[in-house]
């Protein structure tokens, strides 16, 4: 009887050795067809993507990027790349898609947006970067002169610089949640002064604007919360169109919330009583 048991319990065992290596051959052959489904999927996407001219490849993982990038249509228009795991730089294939309007490459932790981005899809009309490791954008970038909507939300970001104010159709610049300290005047001073309709600055490290800032003739809403701010400079009386005014999270000097009737520190205003709240953050008064 003992040798029996033991007779079958070693049997057991090489069967459980056996079945390891199948187990591992099954797992990776699922892997492969899934690769292999998904890499399908793309294509019909691209071949799709010859009639219609919009591309959305976001939350893909690309094995063979440049290859891809190869058989998309140039006359593309519209390409979505959002979480797509680009880490590093940008990939160049894009570059030859000359007709792209709209381009989003967010959430791809690139450190590094190259000026050919701005040299050659000149015709962008919407660009999003955000969410990435970006610290600063290149000059070239005033040579996307039909764009209308920039973000560059949730980089890092330390410089802005002029030539942003070169954009002449620009309408919306988001510059939320970087590590902005100033922004050059001469930004607010170029031609992108009477298009601009949307600023946000909010969450960076900003003491105050600079007093060009009374040059955004255009300008409907401005995001400014969670900054560092004690004041706004006097010119920013100027804008006379706002109808959006978001201040919270400052340390403004001018009407401390103990004061009845101001508004605490976690409130927005809207309408007429944008206009009146940001007078009063005014300095000097």
């Amino acid at each position: 009887m003992a040798s029996t048991m033991h007779a079958t319990g070693t049997g057991s065992s090489s069967g459980k050795l056996q079945s390891l290596p199948s187990s591992r051959q099954q797992q990776k052959k699922a892997s492969n067809e899934t690769v292999r489904s998904r890499e399908a999927e793309i294509h019909l996407k691209v071949k799709e993507a010859r009639t219609s001219q919009l591309l959305m490849l976001s939350n893909t993982k690309f094995l063979h990027c440049a290859e891809l990038f190869e058989s998309v249509p140039h006359s593309l228009k519209h390409l979505y790349l959002s979480n797509c795991h680009f880490v590093g730089e940008f990939p160049e294939a894009v570059f030859k898609l000359t007709l792209l309007e709209t381009l989003d490459i967010s959430r791809n932790y690139m450190d590094e947006l190259p000026a050919t981005v701005f040299e050659n899809l000149r015709k962008l009309v919407t660009l999003d970067c955000s969410f990435n490791n970006l610290i600063s954008i290149s000059p070239s970038c005033c040579q996307l002169k039909d764009l209308t909507e920039l973000n560059l939300a949730n980089n890092k970001i330390i410089y802005l610089p002029q030539e942003v104010g070169e954009l002449s159709k620009l309408q919306v610049l988001v510059l939320s949640n970087n590590l902005l300290r100033e922004i050059p005047g001469a930004v607010f001073a170029g031609p992108i002064s009477q298009s601009l309709l949307h600023l946000a600055v909010d969450h960076n490290l900003l003491l105050t604007l600079p007093p060009e800032i009374g040059n955004l003739a255009a300008l409907e809403e401005l995001n400014i919360r969670n900054n560092c701010f004690k004041y706004l400079p006097v010119n920013a009386m100027s804008l006379k169109k706002l109808t959006a005014f978001h201040h919270s999270g400052n340390d403004w000097l001018i009407c401390p919330p103990n004061i009845d009737g101001v508004p605490g520190k976690m409130q927005s205003s809207y309408g007429t009583a944008a206009l009146e709240k940001l007078f009063t953050y005014i300095h000097p008064p």
